[in-house]
């Protein structure tokens, strides 16, 4: 049974998505209140990607923190200090969270280099302590400090170590900080970082600006961002609002799972490190899919070290609605055959479908980065499927009935070469 489906390049995809993080229990869990990580003062509340609080289509399996500022003098620097935590990845990124953007510079070429993040391996530890992250070996109590700092801040605070920065002349300024499969969860035991204020003019400690509302709870996904997709295919998604985590990549297709339909897909599953030692030198530090619904929530994931891969190396996924009298069945067909079974509850969220194939922090020399791929760019008429570029590590699959899954045991053919007509 073969499948080929073609799509109008004419779609006009008015695409926006979201970023995020992860956490290393063997399920996403709400934090532990009982336990005291100190200064949580400063930071807005501990957010497990699970909690419906959170737009911008996380990570179920993130944790994370903010901390917005109005910067109405525009002579506010922020100095954040902490201790390594202990956790498959965390990062600091900070954003203008107004438009929801980082600052990026770019060379001649026209490649861009993101400046408002700074992630763990990359991190200068203070005197005396090491990067555990960068030596590889699981050191606790080791300390680090990181500065937030106006673009056109003086030479001074522009050459200190682990400095991101932010534009010039923002509004309102969003700290976030990222922790990926901490252990234990949610930040690994360590107290929460301090956060300090200074004068950019004097470089005197101020005191800290009060907590400004993130745009982070606010986020709405524009009008005709989801399609009618005979065809799963995979666009790399553009890095600008929605938050971007400055290491990550994504791939989305946003569609329809209407009555009696079910999605199948697949991708060349890459391998991702099993231990500490490995986190510096892996090809990639972490990967998942993700599902959201039309207000930007996601219901839906499902991370590395969790999913199935068949001995053909393939990691197969199918997306079926847990209302469907033939759910029992096609549950039973993915064990079968080995399948990721990722339930949508359309009753309750909605036929509106928006999955995220996400690749976190990998190396300049793997070879199937989706930075190989054009974004997806509307305006300018871009519509360039990722496996059309990574071939068989690119994301892509069918839109079909049921009926056609059950009938064919569940052993549908993905043929690849289908492309844009």
């Amino acid at each position: 049974m073969k499948f080929n489906y073609f799509l109008n390049p004419v779609l006009c995809l008015a695409l926006t998505f979201g970023m995020v993080a992860c956490s290393d229990d063997d399920d996403p869990k709400d934090p532990d209140e009982s336990v005291d990580y100190g200064r949580n003062d400063m930071w807005g509340e501990t957010l497990g990607g699970t909690n419906l609080n959170i737009k911008a289509y996380p990570d179920n399996f993130a944790y994370y923190w903010e901390y917005t500022f109005d910067n109405s003098s525009h002579n506010i620097g922020l100095r954040i200090t902490g201790e390594f935590p202990l956790a498959r990845f965390f990062n600091y990124n900070v954003y203008d969270d107004v438009s929801q953007t980082g600052l990026y510079s770019v060379d001649t070429n026209g490649n861009k280099t993101s400046l408002f993040n700074i992630e763990d391996a990359d991190i200068v530890p203070d005197q005396g302590s090491v990067n555990p992250y960068a030596t590889g070996s699981q050191v606790a109590g080791q300390k680090y400090t990181v500065y937030f700092v106006p673009e056109d801040a003086s030479r001074e605070y522009l050459a200190k170590d682990n400095v991101c920065l932010f534009a010039s002349g923002l509004e309102r300024v969003c700290v976030i900080l990222r922790c990926y499969l901490p252990d234990p969860a949610p930040f690994s035991g360590v107290e929460m970082p301090t956060i300090t204020a200074f004068d950019l003019t004097t470089g005197e400690d101020i005191e800290l600006p009060e907590r400004a509302h993130c745009g982070l709870l606010d986020i709405e996904l524009p009008a005709n961002s989801l399609m009618e997709l005979p065809i799963l295919m995979f666009f790399r998604a553009p890095d600008s609002q929605m938050y971007t985590n400055g290491p990550s990549e994504y791939t989305v297709t946003p569609g329809y799972l209407r009555e009696g339909k079910v999605w199948i897909f697949n991708f060349m599953a890459p391998s991702y490190p099993s231990s500490f030692s490995e986190y510096a030198s892996a090809d990639m530090r972490y990967w998942s899919i993700c599902l959201g619904d039309a207000e930007t929530y996601t219901h839906v994931s499902l991370c590395d070290y969790e999913t199935l891969v068949g001995d053909d190396g393939f990691a197969t996924y199918v997306v079926a609605d847990k209302g469907s009298d033939n759910y029992d069945t096609i549950k039973s067909l993915c064990a079968q055959n080995g399948y990721n079974l990722l339930t949508w509850d359309r009753a309750s969220w909605g036929d509106g479908v928006m999955c995220l194939y996400r690749n976190m922090m990998f190396a300049s020399t793997y070879a199937h980065s989706m930075r190989l791929c054009p974004a997806l760019d509307v305006a300018a008429g871009s519509f360039v499927p990722s496996h059309m570029v990574l071939g068989d590590w690119g994301a892509y699959g069918l839109n079909i009935d049921e009926s056609v899954f059950i009938g064919a045991y569940g052993m549908i053919p993905i043929d690849r070469s289908t492309s844009l007509q």
